[in-house]
């Protein structure tokens, strides 16, 4: 992965339909309002959690000697990326 590849931003719309369709999912009815700011930083802390998966996938594809990163890479390196985000 290339420095171009991982400052890459996330657009601010994607993030904000992701948050809405959490909080919908969430079954309480509740609407998610969320001041254009708080979107930027939840549109940055998804690119940094998908250009870390990606990263340690990719670790994992290399330690295991495949050319390409697969699911079950993504799935090795899951417990740890989940623990360093929560």
């Amino acid at each position: 992965m290339d420095d171009d590849e991982a400052r890459a931003a996330l657009n601010p719309a994607v993030a904000a339909k992701l948050l809405a369709h959490a909080a919908e999912s969430r079954g309480d009815g509740a609407r998610l309002r969320l001041n254009a700011g708080a979107v930027d930083v939840a549109a940055e802390l998804l690119r940094l959690f998908i250009v870390s998966a990606r990263a340690r996938a990719e670790a994992e594809a290399r330690v295991e000697s495949d050319d390409a990163i697969r699911p079950e890479h993504v799935e090795a390196a899951l417990a740890e990326l989940l623990a360093d985000f929560s």
